[in-house]
């Protein structure tokens, strides 16, 4: 496989000899990516594409196109492009009927298998946005246990680091926390994945009893960015990490944050008016535990059970 360098967080992309304008084109592409400008990235991938007649470069290009129509929630024809991918593996010089094969994983820059690499990793990325997430793991799974060698290589540290990071966030949205723990703890994520990753391992620890690294590491989730909803769940979690570790005046003003964010199905399903009773009881707050306790008997008799 021709060297590759990495073009944004898993973007790896063709080092070829090309003209200096197209790969400044091409850097330019990465740059409006990366600034929150996906669709002028778009743009110039798509004339980088009309120029282009070799196979190799032209798969790379419609993943680097695919990833940037992810971003802007163009979900549909993301699905255009991976088939696009699909399409120009055969057409790379080298690789042929090997697209009908699993390649097998070397520790060389091989075409075979590194294309392989990406196209899966391509598809794993997709399927998440699919909201197909049983797929999205499975395709991961088979991804890093299918190639751990060639993912070692330097030329796919970005992916490499992406894809623990996704597994990690799958696997415990699957329930899968000892297994998610794993992936969690070796990822490196880049700067905007750190709040997610901090609230996702900070729920790893309170499922394996950590509640000090748990509590940690939700109140470094907890981000001024960070969408209601979830700062919903790490303010729930916390709180109970908080009462584990008998802070029960902090578990109580997390739980408090919770009422005042999070939906009523929400509310209901974790109980944290009954958390909240039992926090108020706990301090002495006997008639403001008695206003939580009515409150909790309200939501339990409008649930759907």
């Amino acid at each position: 496989m021709q060297p590759l360098q990495p073009l944004g967080t898993g973007k790896p992309t063709p080092r070829k000899q090309v003209d200096r304008s197209r790969a400044k084109r091409l850097k330019d592409a990465e740059c409006l990516g990366s600034a929150g400008n996906p669709e002028e990235a778009v743009r110039i991938v798509r004339d980088l594409v009309r120029e282009t007649p070799d196979g190799l470069e032209r798969f790379f290009l419609f993943y680097c196109e695919m990833c940037w129509l992810l971003d802007m929630g163009a979900v549909v024809e993301a699905r255009k492009k991976l088939n696009e991918m699909q399409t120009q593996m055969s057409h790379i010089d080298g690789l042929g009927a090997q697209v009908l094969a699993d390649p097998q994983d070397n520790d060389q820059e091989d075409l075979a298998a590194g294309s392989a690499v990406v196209f899966r990793f391509a598809e794993a990325k997709l399927s998440i946005k699919e909201r197909n997430e049983p797929l999205a793991l499975t395709v991961l799974e088979d991804l890093m246990a299918r190639y751990p060698r060639q993912l070692s290589q330097r030329i796919f540290y970005e992916l490499r680091r992406e894809a623990e990071m996704h597994a990690g966030m799958l696997l415990a949205n699957a329930d899968r926390w000892l297994e998610a723990g794993v992936f969690l703890e070796r990822a490196v994520p880049p700067k905007h994945y750190k709040p997610i990753r901090s609230y996702y391992l900070g729920q790893y620890y309170y499922t394996v009893r950590n509640y000090r690294r748990a509590a940690k590491l939700l109140k470094e989730s907890i981000t001024s960015s960070m969408p209601p909803e979830w700062q919903s769940r790490a303010r729930y979690m916390l709180g109970l990490a908080a009462y584990h570790l008998a802070d029960v005046k902090e578990a109580k003003r997390n739980f408090e944050f919770c009422v005042q964010t999070a939906d009523a199905e929400y509310l209901r399903k974790n109980n944290i008016w009954g958390w909240l009773e039992k926090t108020s009881r706990d301090l002495g707050q006997i008639a403001e535990a008695e206003r939580h306790r009515k409150m909790r008997e309200e939501v339990e008799d409008i649930s759907p059970n």
